[in-house]
């Protein structure tokens, strides 16, 4: 089977599981479009392309949304991997209350404690738990092989579909 290249879309791939996520897909010729808060970590993914943006904004997703569908005809995955841990109430500039109790809406696939940078204003009983997590996590590079195969196994799918 040829490989065809793909366009894969990754928030939070300046760090941990999204830059292995950002440097396998990049490595395998594909066009990795990162989305994030550091544009000099971004620098250090030569071929990425980099969409500064915070996503705790509705507005900042909006315009990340038309950026991307201005600039790419077609986007062959979507991996949310930005992470912002907060343990106390956060207004955004738009006025919005942002809480850590709040549910998640959606789980593409949960690789289990991973070892990774972690990013957020930690109570101390907070930053005690990422501390056990950053000692007792699978590596980066493990947490990220079940996401990689089911992205795989989607874009198998998807071009199965389109030879029909």
């Amino acid at each position: 089977m040829t490989s065809t290249a793909k366009t894969i879309v990754i928030s939070g791939g300046t760090d941990g599981m999204g830059r292995a996520l950002a440097s396998t897909y990049l490595d395998r010729g594909d066009t990795v479009v990162i989305i994030g808060r550091d544009a000099a970590k971004a620098a250090t993914l030569p071929g990425a392309h980099f969409i500064l943006a915070d996503l705790s904004l509705a507005s900042e997703n909006r315009r990340v949304l038309e950026e991307i569908n201005a600039r790419y005809p077609a986007v062959d995955a979507l991996v949310p991997c930005a992470r912002y841990f907060r343990s106390n109430r956060f207004v955004t500039a738009e006025g919005v209350a942002r809480h850590p109790t709040g549910p998640t809406c959606y789980v593409l696939i949960n690789p289990g404690p991973v070892s990774t940078s972690f990013a957020g204003d930690y109570d101390p009983a907070t930053a005690a738990h990422v501390a056990a997590l950053q000692r007792h996590g699978a590596p980066v590079g493990e947490g990220i092989k079940p996401i990689i195969a089911r992205l795989d196994n989607l874009t198998r799918h998807l071009l199965r579909s389109q030879e029909k």
